[in-house]
């Protein structure tokens, strides 16, 4: 799907933290090493995700999917709306 890429990983740039487990070394490598494309004659960062170091962050935005597809399409009710709805 177009966009799923940027979708996940505005999702999970959106937590404040996320724990790599000690016992998952290479996932934490990776979220080290994960990078945008930089053009190589301006050096400038270019708005494309870097397809290298990112197999472990891939299955944790597929896993997240869902959640992902669910926020962006999901209504947001705030303290008033819920109360004039009748929902507390």
């Amino acid at each position: 799907m177009a966009g799923s890429i940027e979708d996940g990983l505005a999702y999970l740039k959106s937590f404040r933290q996320i724990v790599v487990h000690p016992r998952c070394p290479k996932i934490a490598q990776e979220f080290r090493r994960y990078a945008y494309q930089v053009d190589r004659l301006t050096l400038d960062i270019l708005p494309k995700v870097e397809d290298a170091n990112n197999h472990g962050i891939d299955a944790l935005r597929y896993a997240l999917d869902g959640l992902i597809t669910h926020k962006a399409r999901a209504p947001v009710f705030t303290k008033t709306a819920l109360k004039q709805l009748g929902t507390r």
